[in-house]
């Protein structure tokens, strides 16, 4: 039955194993790759954008949201979702050190939350567990780097496999040759979590960037798919300040 559940996850997120990576044995070469990714990385340091979002469950629930968020590195995160009259329903900023949520949906008994955030903390947003720091890469499209990464290339692509710590480690496919990343995966084997995205629709800014990922959030009883498309998207424009991603109660 586990094998059976591991088989049907892969289909499900879809990662690339049809590619045939070798491991990068240059040591030169290797630390030339990094030196690429780790340029990719800072060269989208902040993200102002709309988001449209359509969710589905594993049993073929569907929700329509939007939201308004501000993503910069290396982990301020603010989001809100607006509710249908136009107001937010649901309010949340991460500063890296807290995590503070005004909740007007109706659904939480607690208006005002702070959360001391650390490597399991978690956000409840379409009703799912969302980890702040993951949600921050996967919306800026990093490859987090942490320790011991791992390189294999195909023709065209690096497969980056790192551990992040905490038991966090990620798995990313990026095209060397186009300077973007197509997909990435981040997972907690011991909090049971899995956030897979896939990028797609990259339009010149200065530097490739998605304008639309699919991401695929797995926990230890559902799934959910969302589909984001970015619009009115900003990117690396006058720096917010950091109070933005801190709500006073």
């Amino acid at each position: 039955m586990q094998l059976l559940f591991l088989a049907l996850l892969m289909v499900i997120l879809n990662i690339d194993c049809a590619a045939n990576y070798v491991k990068v044995s240059s040591a030169q070469v290797n630390a030339r790759y990094l030196e690429q990714i780790t340029a990719y990385n800072q060269a989208v340091h902040q993200v102002k954008a709309s988001l449209d979002i359509k969710a589905y469950g594993i049993l073929g629930s569907a929700l329509h949201e939007q939201a308004d968020v501000i993503v910069r590195s290396p982990y301020y995160l603010y989001w809100s979702l607006r509710s249908f009259f136009g107001p937010p329903s649901l309010l949340f900023a991460s500063n890296g050190d807290f995590l503070t949520v005004f909740d007007f949906s109706g659904h939480s008994n607690k208006t005002y939350q702070k959360i001391l955030l650390n490597h399991d903390s978690f956000l409840e947003l379409l009703d799912f567990k969302f980890h702040p720091q993951s949600l921050v890469d996967i919306l800026l499209a990093k490859v987090p780097l942490g320790h011991d990464a791992n390189l294999r290339v195909s023709t065209n692509k690096i497969e980056i496999t790192s551990e992040l710590g905490h038991g966090w480690r990620i798995k990313s496919i990026f095209d060397h040759q186009h300077n973007i990343l197509l997909e990435t995966q981040i997972s907690n084997q011991m909090l049971e979590v899995v956030y897979h995205a896939k990028y797609d629709n990259f339009a010149k800014e200065g530097t490739s960037f998605p304008h639309s990922l699919v991401l695929l959030a797995k926990g230890s009883a559902r799934f959910l798919r969302l589909h984001i498309e970015f619009t009115n998207i900003e990117i690396n424009g006058e720096p917010v300040l950091p109070a933005i991603f801190y709500l006073e109660p």
